[in-house]
């Protein structure tokens, strides 16, 4: 670590680096699941910025995220997944997501 508290970069060049066949790999094995992953990232920010965008209209302009928030965005990454893919495991993790977004909207 470097002495404000950040990783050292040159640790994490080195570290990415030794992952670099792992990723390689896990990017091959998933592109049929996920589709080209620059297209894939652009329709999760899509969705993201649409429920952004409800956000700041319901909370005149407050764009801090809260737990409730994260699981509606993981929730809406799945489902983005699953519009180009059928695979349970977007099915259940949604369903997973959208059950903690039921219960952080409750009152504690």
């Amino acid at each position: 670590m470097c002495d404000h508290g950040q990783p050292d970069p040159i640790a994490v060049d080195a570290f990415v680096e030794a992952m670099r066949p792992v990723t390689k790999t896990l990017r091959e094995q998933r592109q049929p699941d996920y589709g080209e992953p620059r297209a894939c990232h652009y329709a999760i920010a899509l969705a993201w910025n649409a429920l952004i965008m409800q956000k700041l209209k319901a909370t005149d302009g407050d764009a801090s995220l809260d737990e409730r928030m994260v699981a509606l965005m993981l929730a809406a990454m799945k489902l983005v997944r699953e519009a180009y893919h059928h695979k349970q495991d977007n099915l259940d993790d949604a369903r997973t997501y959208l059950e903690f977004v039921g219960e952080f909207s409750e009152k504690p």
